[in-house]
């Protein structure tokens, strides 16, 4: 079996969706006897794959994408002609020529799944489903922001009125499998759930932190005898991340200078907006390799997944999630549905309401209070590469025998 995944983003920046794009890649490969990636630019996990070939994809903002997208809807003739432009001519035909040797076309991102229509070659098409416009709030922050969510709203909500255009779905989460099916009216059988997860040699280096501690010293240290709240992830407003800085500044009124925040970020040029906002006692580290994100939060106090009700993270946990069991140490969180039920064997946990800021802070203080002097207690049973691979075998061989 040969097979395309068209995930047309920087692989080089180690955030949600990047995390996810490369699991998958990686347990494709395990499958099939050729993957072809389209991407803007690999990252060093998929370099040195014998059986992935690496098709470039030009940078370009979301809005083309949308354009090209929206004018699929209307006709797809009108899109073949606009995607020749924002693909570039070049890409086009080496699109085609790719898709007459391929058997599937895995797409990540609704909006992508243009490409395989306008080529005008028929392959089944699966899409990754790892979010939803309409599970997502409007920014407060950013009249751009908002306009990307509009398109992709409008965008998506035409793509899933006519399910026929897809042969299936990859989800990361049974809640989200469940929204599609009885939300959206999309057949339960096409529908595959296929989870986050962490690459093997992460969770062995995990077990053993020793092995990569001269990598870590060449890293910003981390005060010592001083309290260490830790957060990993993107920074936005329904990712929770003002809720925090809020709940982290109520914190630091009460331990003062032995207080500090730890931010771990794909991109730190994110904070612009929010500058003015952020506390003194604070560590940024930007674009760190997953393998040594655990043994980082190992070395703090407490670990925070602030993630906000009302929005996608109550359907699909984030894949952070996994690199805070692995580290061990106390996690405070907000109480969705997603992050309860991935958390719900571990044991240094508190769930603070949802959405509240104040609440939040009192479980961080609980924490602490708790648990500050407590060994690390890692857990090691999360899902890696094998469950993802197991997953996407079944969902292929699926579309092979059903597509039409």
């Amino acid at each position: 079996m040969k097979l395309l995944i068209i995930a047309p983003f920087d692989l080089r920046l180690r955030e949600g969706t990047s995390i996810r794009v490369t699991n998958l890649v990686k347990a494709s490969t395990l499958i099939c006897e050729k993957v072809f990636l389209l991407s803007q630019f690999m990252n060093d996990e998929l370099k040195n794959i014998n059986n992935l070939e690496h098709v470039e994809a030009k940078p370009l903002q979301a809005r083309y994408h949308f354009v090209v997208a929206l004018a699929e809807e209307l006709s797809t003739q009108l899109s073949r002609i606009i995607s020749k432009r924002v693909l570039g001519g070049e890409l086009f035909s080496t699109l085609e020529n790719v898709m007459k040797n391929v058997n599937i076309v895995h797409v990540h991102w609704l909006i992508f799944r243009y490409i395989p229509k306008v080529i005008n070659n028929y392959k089944p098409v699966i899409i990754d489903l790892h979010g939803l416009y309409r599970l997502q709030p409007l920014s407060e922050h950013s009249l751009k922001s908002s306009l990307i969510h509009i398109l992709g709203y409008l965008q998506e909500s035409l793509a899933l009125r006519d399910e026929e255009d897809v042969d299936a779905f990859t989800v990361p989460s049974e809640a989200l499998k469940l929204y599609l099916v009885k939300d959206l009216g999309i057949s339960s059988n096409k529908v595959f759930v296929v989870p986050d997860a962490v690459d093997e040699e992460i969770i062995e280096l995990a077990r053993n932190c020793d092995r990569i501690e001269g990598e870590l010293n060449s890293l910003p240290t981390l005060p010592s005898n001083s309290k260490v709240i830790a957060y990993t992830g993107t920074i936005s407003s329904f990712h929770g991340f003002l809720d925090l800085v809020k709940a982290v500044k109520m914190v630091g009124k009460k331990y003062g200078k032995e207080l500090w925040f730890l931010l771990i970020t794909p991109n730190k040029g994110q904070l612009s907006k929010f500058t003015h906002l952020l506390p003194k006692n604070m560590i940024i580290l930007e674009n760190i390799p997953r393998k040594f994100v655990p043994c980082i939060l190992r070395k703090t106090t407490v670990t925070v997944l602030p993630h906000r009700a009302g929005t996608q993270f109550d359907y699909i946990p984030s894949n952070k999630i996994y690199d805070y069991m692995l580290a061990g140490r106390p996690i405070v969180a907000y109480e969705t549905l997603a992050t309860a039920k991935t958390l719900e064997t571990y044991p240094m946990k508190i769930f603070a309401k949802a959405n509240n800021p104040h609440d939040l802070a009192q479980g961080i203080i609980q924490a602490l209070e708790l648990w500050s002097a407590t060994e690390p207690k890692p857990m090691f049973n999360v899902p890696t590469i094998k469950n993802v691979e197991k997953a996407l075998d079944s969902a292929y061989k699926w579309v092979l025998t059903h597509a039409a």
